[in-house]
């Protein structure tokens, strides 16, 4: 099973790398191999259900209440099957801001680390995690448990990056250019997210007992210093957070309109997700029928679940505010 998910693995991110979108996969006939330099694809049937299907096979089971963190810093490394070397994955303490954690070189081989539920039900996954900014790959690996795929998802998790946008510039003719960003070097801490953003963090049955974890990333080097099963925080209701405020003071602002320019981001989880111009209203702003101005953020780019965008905002005093958009 190891084998054929790594050669599945390696054939998903060949697809991301030449820039398309991995949502939901589907084997192909089994029996049928391709052969790729150094690789042997095999289109298995595999007979996992989707995560859907997974989901409502499991939908009763309960939502423990508890977090199972797993100790990241007991670990084996199973080397790959084929094609693949010891990459060197192992310890480091104290590095890039963090405490004792794994520094995963990413050569296919898988990593195993063993939990302890206490017990039994559905449980998210979620990392904390610092992302090598030298490369800009999509980062995506696979997660199995007691040696097996969950469901076809688990497959291609995937954890963001994070970029800025640098200052935008004007070319000789006044124009706007759109802006260069970089990739910025710092911890994340995200749940393992279903990708058709229908079923947010995914959720993985574990029975009480010792079970394996093992991941695999075939190609994006990674610092992990936490990975932790555990249910996502309570969302209070829209009413119950309001009474909360207003319990502690709170009161609806009067006589404050602040604008803020979508264009200007503070961050976004994409290097393909820039601000870009509309000048066929003069109802955007900035405006110009001479040139064309950066107005508007989002747009074509802007359409994958998972995708985000921040902005900064400063608001004048403490109080309970609308937010409006125009779109």
């Amino acid at each position: 099973m190891m084998q054929m998910r790594r050669r599945w693995l390696s054939a998903l991110l060949a697809i991301c790398l030449l820039g398309s979108s991995v949502g939901i996969v589907s084997a192909a006939p089994a029996d049928k191999q391709t052969r790729n330099d150094d690789w042997i694809y095999e289109d298995t049937d595999s007979g996992l259900p989707n995560y859907r299907e997974y989901f409502e096979s499991h939908q009763d089971a309960q939502k423990p209440a508890v977090e199972i963190p797993v100790d990241i810093t007991d670990f084996k490394v199973l080397e790959p099957e084929i094609g693949g070397a010891p990459s060197g994955t192992g310890l480091y303490q104290n590095k890039e801001g963090s405490a004792t954690g794994l520094d995963i070189k990413a050569r296919g081989e898988d990593v195993v680390f063993t939990v302890e539920v206490e017990k039994t039900g559905l449980y998210s996954v979620e990392m904390k995690y610092f992302a090598d900014n030298s490369v800009n790959t999509q980062i995506m690996f696979a997660l199995m448990i007691d040696g097996e795929l969950p469901f076809i998802e688990a497959n291609g998790c995937r954890l963001n990056r994070v970029f800025q946008n640098l200052p935008v510039t004007q070319d000789k003719y006044g124009d706007d250019l759109r802006p260069q960003n970089q990739q910025l070097a710092q911890w994340q801490t995200q749940y393992l997210m279903e990708q058709t953003g229908v079923y947010g963090a995914m959720q993985f049955y574990l029975t009480a007992g010792k079970h394996e974890i093992a991941i695999c990333f075939d190609g994006t080097p990674l610092l992990l210093e936490a990975m932790t099963f555990k249910q996502e925080p309570y969302q209070m209701s829209y009413q119950d957070y309001i009474s909360l405020y207003k319990q502690q003071g709170f009161k609806d602002t009067v006589g404050v309109l602040k604008l803020f320019q979508a264009e200007n981001y503070l961050k976004q989880s994409s290097s393909t997700l820039w601000p870009d111009y509309d000048n066929s209203s003069s109802l955007t702003m900035p405006f110009s029928y001479k040139n064309q101005k950066l107005n508007y953020g989002g747009g074509e780019q802007w359409k994958e679940p998972g995708q985000w965008i921040s902005w900064e905002i400063i608001a004048p005093e403490d109080g309970f505010y609308y937010i409006g958009t125009k779109y």
